[in-house]
């Protein structure tokens, strides 16, 4: 595991077939900064095999910081608003077969439940696969099914 930026770890499980980001605290600052990290690791991550993340917000007060923060774009694989129009012009449209799927993990709690109200299976783009849920084992549990490997 490693640190991103202040209150954002990154970790690779499953011989690196997923991507796990960790967030237990929001600035603008670490936002940006994860932004860029995600982008790069979209960017580099091999075409011949589905790029599968999780994004785990669901520390206690952090879901409504997070949504804050990314202007309720929550199931944003590039984390910030300015970064989705990059993303699909320079990494989805010259590979249009290839598969992203991202979980979220948001919180039980109250905020975390409203930041999964603000997603309601309307992806921006239709080949990003995106679910929320309210623990890791879960979310693990559909990206590996999606990447088409047993836990």
């Amino acid at each position: 595991m490693s640190v991103i930026a202040s209150g954002i770890t990154c970790e690779s499980l499953y011989d690196g077939r997923v991507i796990a980001y960790t967030v237990s605290s929001v600035s603008r600052a670490a936002i940006n900064q994860w932004s860029s990290i995600a982008v790069q690791t979209l960017q580099d991550w091999p075409k011949d095999r589905p790029y599968l993340a999780l994004h785990d917000i669901s520390k206690p007060g952090i879901g409504l910081l997070y949504a804050a923060s990314v202007d309720n774009d929550i199931f944003n694989v590039g984390i910030v608003p300015a970064a989705r129009p990059r993303i699909q012009e320079e990494i989805l449209k010259p590979n249009p077969g290839w598969s992203l799927a991202l979980a979220l993990v948001v919180s039980p709690s109250l905020s975390g439940r409203f930041a999964r109200l603000l997603f309601h299976d309307a992806s921006q783009e239709t080949s990003i696969q995106q679910k929320a849920y309210f623990d890791r084992s879960s979310a693990l549990a559909w990206l590996a099914k999606m990447g088409g490997f047993a836990q």
